[in-house]
């Protein structure tokens, strides 16, 4: 059964605080995790998901909670965030701001980066099974600079090679 407006909303305020039992029990009732916010700040994606907001608060279990659960992850987004967050070296949204420490914004990026990676796997799979040949071999050819990029700690181009890959198959 589809969730309601409330509990919808509700995932998101679970993501935003990393209450990963109720976040739980809302998608197992239907709460959709690609519901979107609008946002103006504009260090941020305009369309904020609970992964998103999870990820920009960080925390780790509920951004992969989100995504076993068949959240979109929009490569871009995911890597303007980490960006952010290295650069700052903190969460990113108000009043949940905190420190993290190099490792944690380790955890985050190989998390995000590896769940990433996977997704352009299941796309490679999904396209050679199409009729479009030459979309498969662009993303396998994405999906292995990405693994290359993924194993030298170079997450911000894995994330981007993932994104080029999402692109060649919307040609």
């Amino acid at each position: 059964s589809a969730a309601s407006d409330v509990d919808n909303r509700r995932l998101y305020m679970c993501a935003q605080q990393g209450k990963g039992a109720m976040a739980a029990e809302l998608l197992h009732f239907g709460a959709d995790p690609d519901l979107t916010h609008q946002h103006k700040n504009p260090a941020l994606p305009a369309k904020m998901t609970p992964l998103i907001v999870a990820l920009c608060n960080g925390h780790l279990e509920m951004v992969a909670m989100l995504m076993n659960a068949g959240a979109e992850m929009i490569p871009k987004d995911c890597a303007m965030v980490l960006e952010r967050i290295q650069r700052t070296g903190q969460t990113l949204l108000h009043p949940h701001q905190r420190k993290l420490t190099q490792r944690q914004i380790k955890q985050l990026k190989a998390l995000t980066t590896g769940l990433a990676v996977s997704h352009l796997l299941a796309m490679a799979a999904d396209s050679c099974t199409s009729s479009r040949s030459r979309s498969s071999s662009d993303i396998r050819a994405h999906y292995q600079a990405a693994q290359k990029a993924e194993r030298q700690r170079d997450y911000r181009t894995a994330l981007r090679h993932v994104a080029d890959a999402e692109s060649s198959l919307q040609i």
